[in-house]
């Protein structure tokens, strides 16, 4: 099972201490599912001296209204490499649905050409923005990459880059292939050009993000109001009316309201899209009207 979104944020501010063994973070958590986490690094052997203690100050820390619990969390890192490899492995399980081998494989490659030919270089970096569309939603990406190395079609050259938190990822590789046979294969193989894909919006584990965008919104709370407006709404087709008695809502009409009003606002700023909730407020219904 994946790791929960405040487990994978309180990993991605471990890996901003790298390469410092010794780890103090103060920070403020709604569940324990982290303690998990720690526990079981702490048995591996990749960190030790664990301490994850309430703070007793926590109430005024830094005023504010959130609940969440603070909590001095230290720790020593025993083995950084393994702890990006426990990284990575985790950051591989955000990938629920994952397309079959053989389909990832070609997805990852047609990819990886485009761009080989795009710049004229076998050497580059490639990021989750090169594999475009739905497709990097289920493609395990370092499990494809490190098939493709075997394959002898690409070698790795440099460090994998990842975030834990947003599922952003990238990585140098060096393509094994000449670019004129590539060239010529990629011209017989082209079909005939069709109308370019429209950006969708998708919303998983608390991370909204467009395709073809490289800003995402995250919604911080599994709990939260607008969570659970965004997964009632990216559950159900474009137009289709939502309103308080819509399974799965759990909120009255204003409350629903003043949801959709926060989002729309937080909608506009990050991805510059106006009205993605359409507001019906006197027949108390509303509506997603971008896809």
């Amino acid at each position: 099972m994946a790791l929960d979104f405040e487990s994978r944020e309180l990993l991605s501010d471990i890996y901003q201490i790298k390469p410092n063994k010794k780890v103090f973070i103060t920070k403020r958590l709604h569940s324990n599912g982290f303690l998990g986490m720690l526990d079981d690094l702490e048995k591996k052997g990749i960190i030790e001296n664990l301490s994850a203690l309430e703070n007793e100050f926590g109430s005024d820390f830094l005023e504010t209204t959130d609940k969440g619990t603070l909590y001095n969390i230290r720790f020593k890192v025993e083995d950084w490499k393994k702890l990006d490899e426990f990284g990575i492995k985790e950051f591989n399980n955000l990938i629920t649905e994952p397309y079959g081998k053989d389909k990832q494989l070609q997805i990852v490659k047609t990819a990886i050409v485009k761009k080989a030919l795009q710049l004229e270089n076998t050497k580059f970096r490639l990021s989750k923005g090169d594999v475009l569309g739905d497709d990097k939603e289920h493609i395990v990406i370092f499990e494809t990459l490190k098939d493709l190395e075997k394959e002898k079609f690409l070698k790795l050259t440099g460090a994998t880059n990842f975030d834990i938190k947003t599922g952003d990822w990238a990585c140098d590789i060096e393509l094994l292939k000449d670019l004129k046979e590539l060239r010529k294969q990629t011209a017989k193989a082209e079909p005939k050009k069709g109308p370019a894909p429209s950006p969708k919006f998708h919303f998983n584990q608390g991370v909204l993000f467009r395709d073809f965008c490289n800003e995402v919104l995250i919604v911080r709370s599994e709990n939260s109001k607008e969570h659970t407006l965004l997964t009632v709404a990216m559950f159900q087709p474009v137009m289709a009316r939502i309103d308080a008695t819509t399974d799965d809502v759990e909120m009255d009409w204003r409350r629903l309201y003043d949801t959709a009003r926060r989002l729309n606002d937080k909608i506009k700023t990050v991805f510059k899209i106006d009205n993605f909730f359409q507001l019906d407020f006197e027949n108390k219904k509303l509506w997603r009207v971008v896809e």
